[in-house]
């Protein structure tokens, strides 16, 4: 964009100082006050180029983070879900069990159902912990 600017404003502007050759820009902003104000906005939009190129690569990185903010929250809901269908399943097991006083099959329900459980947490434990990192990120 500056060189095409450059180019233009040496072919279009008139020669510099009676030597009959055109000048570079910086030479022609200094004889004639159009070509200032011209340099001047070239800069200014230069400068507002790159700030809405920056917040635009901003906005876009927030973006994703949201998204797999959201993505990961719905996960966390269904393990949530997951994990409670699992202690009431074991509830609906054990009651007969305990009823019959049997506690070696009571033991057996138990870590059967925690295992499972566990397996679940972990999974839920790792979704909050990307999700506080996303977090973490966007606070930077």
């Amino acid at each position: 964009l500056s060189a095409r600017v450059d180019e233009r404003l040496t072919a279009l502007s008139p020669p510099l100082s009676g030597n009959g050759r055109s000048g570079s820009v910086g030479e022609l902003a200094k004889e004639r006050p159009a070509n200032v104000a011209l340099a001047a906005f070239k800069d200014k939009a230069n400068k507002a180029s790159a700030a809405l190129e920056e917040h635009s690569k901003k906005a876009a990185s927030m973006a994703g983070r949201m998204a797999k903010s959201s993505k990961l929250k719905g996960e966390v809901l269904l393990l949530e879900h997951r994990i409670s269908e699992a202690m009431r399943d074991f509830g609906k097991e054990v009651y007969p069990v305990m009823a019959s006083g049997d506690t070696a099959m009571q033991t057996a329900c138990f870590l059967a159902a925690k295992e499972k459980i566990d397996v679940l947490q972990r999974e839920l434990d790792l979704k909050l912990q990307s999700i506080s990192e996303l977090r973490d990120e966007a606070s930077r």
